[in-house]
């Protein structure tokens, strides 16, 4: 091997061992540079306790909430969805950690964060020191022991993160006695995006789990397993949410009598598109098994269906009822109500559309029946634009029927419209208007101009 050729490679070796001893100054400085953003959000950082070895450098991190108005505006920047400024109140103060770790070596762009709260704010913490002190010690421990703990990997050249939750398993004790034991265990994630705007989500949980037990008897138990969530984000405005759940169980006891919610197979799919003139949302809501067990009331169905839907929402005008609610709520006054009176008035004088799309069970049964074919239903109903509709609101409110037609497809088994019957023998009134299609008994009712008829026929 020549000289050249052995110098060569000796110098090639050097410049590779010495790559982490010159730093990862490019990733440092976008990491400086976002966190840096954050100071004019309303949000101070500080930075101490760098660490640094032949490889790696991690940093802890301290964002405080400072300026909460300037922190809700740019949250309520990512969102149509604003948060309001009764919420946003409760920030004022908080501090969250980030130990941020990455490389020393310049190709590498991939960072490890551990994020989990120092301290809540200062309203809340005297609030709860007023009310409850040993409740005040307990929630302090929490957040001192680290129990609310997400750790994050960032690429940040392909935006694609993935992570976790620590596990949770906590019981909360109250000065009356009574408390709560909460689980949150297996919870992991991964996406894509910006952090602070990720475009896709993926998400599951084992087990989320709340036993809540009052000092005078009364017992809540809630339970959620196997909970799957896929999100897509399309913009600020826009998304696409599947959540599935293999279980969800509630049980209340009190005064001896237990009531409980029991169902299986859950999934609901969630959907918003807002171009900027119109908003379109849908929501779909399915139950492979649903029980529901009171006193007085027992009822199982079988996949159970509820499937909603809203097109052709003026969006400026949904953004400002979605602004005079908020702050009638945070600061209720007959003004404020009628503020919201009015911001409804207004959405609905551009006209939208209201769908159920579907509302159906295969198989129901009802305190002590029979397993029966179940029923299928939808609605459709369109408010037609009207510039007048606010001040027909308030001078003859039952005008407006002429703004609402409604379309509705009620469809029951003919065991089960029999079965009714026989609860509420009223109904045999509205047998005059049914009509038969098979195993089933038919019911096509429109509300047009403000005429109403039934399967044809006018009433």
């Amino acid at each position: 091997m020549s000289k050249k050729i052995i110098i060569g490679v000796l110098v090639l070796v050097a410049i590779i061992a010495a790559l982490p001893l010159i730093g990862n100054q490019g990733l440092k400085s976008t990491i400086d540079d976002r966190l840096n953003a954050l100071n004019e959000q309303g949000i101070s950082v500080s930075a101490d306790d760098t660490k640094s070895s032949y490889l790696n450098t991690s940093t802890h991190y301290e964002f405080q909430v400072n300026d909460k108005e300037k922190l809700r505006a740019f949250i309520n920047t990512m969102s149509s969805q604003q948060i309001p400024p009764y919420l946003t109140a409760s920030l004022d103060g908080v501090t969250i950690a980030a130990d941020i770790r990455y490389s020393n070596i310049p190709t590498m762009s991939d960072i490890e964060v551990d994020i989990y709260p120092m301290r809540i704010s200062k309203e809340v913490a005297a609030s709860l020191m007023t009310s409850d002190a040993a409740l005040a010690d307990q929630v302090q421990t929490f957040i001192k022991d680290k129990k609310l703990f997400y750790h994050l990997n960032y690429a940040i050249a392909s935006q694609k993160f993935d992570g976790y939750l620590q596990d949770v398993d906590e019981t909360i004790t109250f000065k009356d006695s009574s408390k709560i034991d909460f689980v949150i265990s297996k919870a992991v994630f991964n996406g894509s995006g910006t952090l602070m705007e990720p475009t896709a989500l993926d998400s599951s949980i084992k087990t989320v789990s709340a036993n809540v037990f009052g000092n005078n008897g009364v017992q809540l138990n809630f339970a959620l397993e196997n909970i799957h969530s896929i999100s897509d984000f399309t913009s600020k405005n826009s998304y696409v949410s599947d959540i599935t759940l293999d279980t969800l169980n509630v049980k209340l006891l009190e005064n001896s009598e237990t009531s409980a919610l029991r169902s299986k197979g859950v999934s609901i799919k969630m959907k918003s598109v807002d171009d900027g003139q119109k908003i379109n949302a849908s929501s779909d809501i399915i139950f492979d098994n649903f029980v529901l067990d009171t006193v007085g009331l027992q009822a199982t169905l079988e996949k159970f269906v509820m499937k909603f839907s809203i097109e052709d929402v003026d969006s400026a005008l949904f953004s400002t009822l979605q602004k005079v609610s908020e702050e009638a709520q945070s600061n209720p006054t007959q003004q404020s109500q009628q503020d919201v009176m009015m911001a409804s008035g207004d959405l609905f004088s551009k006209g939208l559309t209201i769908n159920v799309d579907e509302f159906s069970t295969d198989k129901l049964q009802y305190n002590g029946s029979k397993l029966m074919k179940g029923f299928k239903h939808n609605i459709n109903i369109v408010v037609k634009p009207d510039n007048d509709f606010n001040q027909k609101l308030q001078a003859m409110p039952l005008a407006l029927i002429q703004n609402f037609n409604v379309k509705a497809g009620l469809r029951f088994s003919k065991e089960f419209y029999s079965y009714v019957n026989s609860l509420a023998p009223t109904t045999a009134m509205a047998s005059a208007y049914a009509k038969e299609d098979g195993d089933e008994i038919i019911f096509d009712i429109v509300v047009e101009n403000g005429a109403l008829s039934v399967n044809g026929k006018s009433l």
